[in-house]
């Protein structure tokens, strides 16, 4: 299956180098843009023309209007802080005390 992936947060090629799959076309707006009617419709062309599906993030998805979600799909991704991080954050404020 072929996608192509959009995002409007602030490093949006940390979004797209997360994805399992290889977009065969990316596109970064700025963080928090509010899409315009005319944004949308030029990525479902493209999107229609290349036989390829939309992807976004779940942040951005969100903020589409309702009437195209369901043509557009968004990751959901999760973050998960390993324990050592936890331990280097003790650490770092036990020695500012």
């Amino acid at each position: 299956r072929k996608f192509i992936a959009f995002a409007g947060i602030g490093y949006p090629q940390k979004f797209f180098n997360s994805l399992s799959i290889s977009p065969i076309k990316t596109f970064s707006f700025p963080d928090h843009y509010n899409y315009t009617n005319n944004d949308v419709k030029k990525l479902l062309l493209l999107a229609e023309k290349n036989k390829a599906k939309l992807l976004t993030t779940e942040k951005d998805w969100v903020r589409l209007s309702s009437s195209v979600r369901k043509q557009i799909y968004f990751a959901q991704l999760e973050t998960i802080i390993s324990p050592e991080f936890y331990f280097w954050l003790e650490q770092k404020l036990a020695s500012k005390k």
